[in-house]
């Protein structure tokens, strides 16, 4: 063992050089972000949008859009639409 805690395997490379690292970030990450904006929206639901018999009503909704972990991933945060 190593002073920094690295152990060498039976071949004497370095243990932690084996750990397989996560896929970098390719350029179809790139070309897909410009599908993913913030985005909000408000309009009008129709009669009977809700359900059978319900009233139309005015609603409001939002998405949210965060790269993480480098990049590798592109998450969503949508918010249902609100009743006004």
């Amino acid at each position: 063992m190593t002073a920094r805690g690295d152990e060498q395997g039976p071949t004497g490379a370095r243990v932690a050089a084996a750990v397989p690292q996560p896929v970098g970030v390719g350029p179809e990450m790139a070309a897909l972000a410009r599908f993913y904006t913030d985005v909000t929206w408000h309009g009008t639901i129709h009669e009977g949008g809700m359900g059978p018999g319900t009233a139309a009503m005015a609603g409001v909704g939002r998405g949210k859009v965060q790269a993480i972990q480098d990049g590798r991933w592109i998450v969503l945060d949508w918010a249902l639409p609100r009743i006004l």
